[in-house]
């Protein structure tokens, strides 16, 4: 077994991601000409192109997941330490992303309450913001405002070199509850469990998401950090797939004139194109410049890995 660990290696997942990105990005712009409504986001039929589709996302997550929990370079990769000017730039970026996701989000709100309070029918504002879905919206937008904060704290240490952003322990979940509440949001949309598309594919994103932002928030805090890198391999990878195949096509669709093939509620957006490039960033960051363990810890911690496994698996 130890054999076959040490003789996987990282890298193939970023082989594999570069191939199902270059198979399904292009599949999906496809079919925005071809089967999916402009008004609803909902496919219209359910062709080959559909199936496909689903077939390599789904091939591309179970292998990305199985290699990440049996590789030893998995195993023994580590958050990049140091000085790296880099991520800190690509933190800084994604920090900004969060700022634009906390303005949109408030402003989207801000012109719905406008409409309310000219209305000559009044619920009560709780009643208001419950009943149409403005809760989670809020709570999106001020997770999104923390997260920013997370981010500029995260890349400025990597920039100057400091490691203080291990000391906002809080902080570093702002961007999992903002996957969970983006999530709750996309569920109170429209939806058609036969034809659905685009919001099945951000579900999937926001998801994954949720469990790749858990494990870096416990490396990043160093608390209970043992086995979370390989997490953040595992589902960080399927998590930015998704994120780009929702994000790249509605870009594409966009700057070639073609919008009127979005629907109303997936339009080009900031978000999920720097979350995949962060998460990519990180991965990469943590696999060749993170520190190693030397090969006795590292023997060592796996076989203590293997008996927790048995055990738990009792």
């Amino acid at each position: 077994m130890k054999g076959k660990l040490s003789f996987i290696k990282v890298k193939w997942l970023f082989i594999l991601f570069a191939a199902a990105f270059a198979l399904t990005v292009p599949l999906r712009i496809y079919q925005y000409f071809s089967v999916i409504a402009p008004e609803t986001g909902f496919y219209t039929s359910l062709n080959a192109a559909v199936y496909a589709l689903y077939f390599i996302v789904a091939i591309f997550s179970v292998i990305t997941i199985a290699l990440s929990f049996v590789s030893a370079e998995a195993v023994e990769s580590k958050m990049p330490e140091g000085q790296n000017k880099l991520m800190g730039v690509v933190a800084m970026v994604y920090a900004a992303c969060f700022i634009i996701d906390t303005i949109s989000k408030i402003s989207s709100f801000a012109m719905a309450f406008i409409g309310y309070a000219s209305g000559s029918i009044k619920l009560g504002v709780w009643r208001y913001i419950t009943a149409n879905g403005y809760l989670p919206v809020i709570l999106q937008a001020l997770f999104a405002l923390f997260a920013a904060i997370y981010f500029i704290v995260f890349g400025m240490s990597y920039y100057s070199g400091k490691n203080t952003f291990r000391d906002s322990k809080l902080l570093a979940l702002a961007p999992m509850l903002w996957a969970v509440t983006r999530m709750i949001s996309l569920l109170m949309r429209p939806i058609s469990y036969v034809k659905v598309s685009e919001l099945l594919l951000e579900l999937f994103a926001m998801s994954l998401l949720m469990l790749t932002f858990l494990s870096f928030a416990r490396v990043s805090s160093q608390l209970s950090e043992k086995g979370e890198m390989r997490k953040i391999f595992a589902f960080g990878l399927p998590a930015a797939l998704f994120c780009l195949i929702c994000a790249v096509p509605r870009w594409v669709l966009t700057l070639v004139g073609q919008k009127a093939r979005l629907g109303a509620e997936y339009r080009a957006e900031v978000m999920l194109l720097s979350t995949a490039v962060f998460i990519l960033v990180y991965i990469a960051m943590a696999l060749y410049m993170g520190n190693r363990e030397i090969p006795e810890e590292l023997e060592e911690q796996i076989e203590n890995e293997a008996i927790d496994d048995d055990f738990l698996s009792e």
